[in-house]
């Protein structure tokens, strides 16, 4: 099989735990794109942000940013669609966060409103990859147009509200956990893989020439539409049962040894 585009997420899959992307695994997707391979970063975080820490490396095609809720075009430095939560649902969104006693953030087109309590605020946008403000109420602002609305606590807290938000929210929204910490409330068409299928359809390229990688919850999708999924060897128990492919994990390379394996590079 002849892959022509690499959908590939960006924590915990492209870059390890120092968010760094290791010397051997930027060599093997400069090398894939030097063949014709199309590499889309697949990111619940801005274009300016996966930019920020995938400097360097070609990318070209249409990105996958905000978890699909933004479809990024480089070459023209524009977006090419972007679908904001229902504003309807938006402050029930907030209100749902805050009842659980979660700190949120809101995304909107412009800014990230910060819940005071979220602590390290410079990670969510490092390099001042964008305007953050760190508010003490973001129910003060959840009359404005917003992309997301994240959950931010520890990993035990968000795996028992996350059930209760599908229930919620799941017939109107797009549920999903980016991370052990993280839970995301988005428009109900968006996801990382109906952002790859429309890119993909862009491209002129068939799911069968679509290689995506990745390790948690929000890629699942993703991974199902390309014709080889891929696992990272640190993701989730429920991304490696989906997967075609389980390689290893960000910190050992897991994408270049993929990528030689399944005879891309």
């Amino acid at each position: 099989m002849a892959y022509r585009l690499l959908a590939i997420d960006l924590d915990g899959t492209l870059l390890t735990r120092h968010k760094r992307i290791l010397p051997r695994t930027r060599q093997a997707l400069d090398a894939a794109a030097d063949l014709g391979c199309r590499v889309v970063i697949a990111t619940g975080r801005s274009f300016a942000v996966a930019r920020y820490f995938c400097d360097g490396l070609t990318l070209s095609a249409p990105q996958i940013t905000y978890n699909g809720a933004v479809i990024y075009d480089p070459a023209q430095s524009r977006d090419l669609c972007q679908y904001l939560v229902p504003p309807a649902y938006v402050k029930p969104g907030v209100d749902f966060f805050m009842e659980a006693d979660v700190p949120v953030a809101l995304f909107t087109p412009q800014t990230l409103y910060l819940d005071r309590r979220i602590p390290h605020p410079q990670a969510w946008l490092p390099g001042r990859s964008g305007v953050l403000e760190r508010i003490p109420d973001v129910r003060c602002v959840a009359a404005q147009p917003c992309i997301k609305v994240v959950g931010h606590s520890d990993p035990l807290t968000i795996a028992t509200v996350r059930p209760f938000a599908v229930e919620r929210f799941g017939h109107a929204l797009y549920v999903t956990q980016t991370s052990s910490e993280l839970l995301e409330l988005l428009h109900p068409e968006v996801s990382k893989g109906a952002a790859l299928r429309r890119i993909a359809h862009m491209l002129g390229i068939a799911r069968d020439e679509v290689i995506a990688f990745g390790d948690s919850h929000n890629d699942l999708d993703m991974l199902e539409f390309a014709g080889m999924g891929v696992a990272m060897g640190n993701a989730s128990a429920e991304v490696k049962a989906l997967a075609d492919l389980i390689t290893d994990s960000n910190e050992d390379d897991g994408i270049a040894t993929a990528l030689e394996r399944l005879g891309v590079i």
